[in-house]
């Protein structure tokens, strides 16, 4: 148990309504991704210093840089491509962490989404053509001074 209740297994559905959608999420493991369609890739990314690069498409509410596959494109290469024209900065490792399965109860949507771990090795890198605003933000050990 946990302050916010019970934990998921692995591949269980919990409701999660979003924008007046009834959504069931399902977190699955690597390395097969879950039947579905695949949505997109985001990462978790941490700069050589352990910053946390994150964006933002309004300057309020700030979360993972990610984006949807163009055909043919692998999770690795979705996030690749993303984080460099979201957050200008290159991927130097990533690993798969795994899926997220995301069907929608009021339509046929059925959505798969890998995250990944990233490095950025320098700020700001060459940008893409649709860069959103971005910053990196001290990761939890610069904010306790035990860095």
């Amino acid at each position: 148990m946990t302050a916010f209740g019970r934990v998921a297994l692995d591949g269980e559905e919990v409701p999660a309504p979003s924008n007046g959608d009834d959504w069931r999420l399902a977190w699955h493991p690597p390395p097969a991704a879950p039947p579905g369609e695949p949505h997109g890739a985001n990462a978790f990314c941490v700069t050589a210093d352990d910053d946390v690069v994150l964006i933002s498409s309004d300057g309020a509410r700030w979360g993972w840089p990610g984006g949807r596959p163009e055909p043919g494109e692998s999770w690795q290469q979705t996030l690749e491509r993303e984080i460099l024209e979201e957050a200008c900065a290159r991927v130097t490792a990533a690993r798969l962490l795994g899926f997220v399965r995301e069907p929608c109860a009021d339509g046929p949507n059925t959505r798969s989404r890998s995250a990944g771990r990233c490095q950025r090795p320098s700020w700001p890198g060459t940008c893409g053509p649709n860069r959103v605003p971005s910053r990196s933000t001290p990761g939890p050990h610069a904010r306790q001074g035990s860095r």
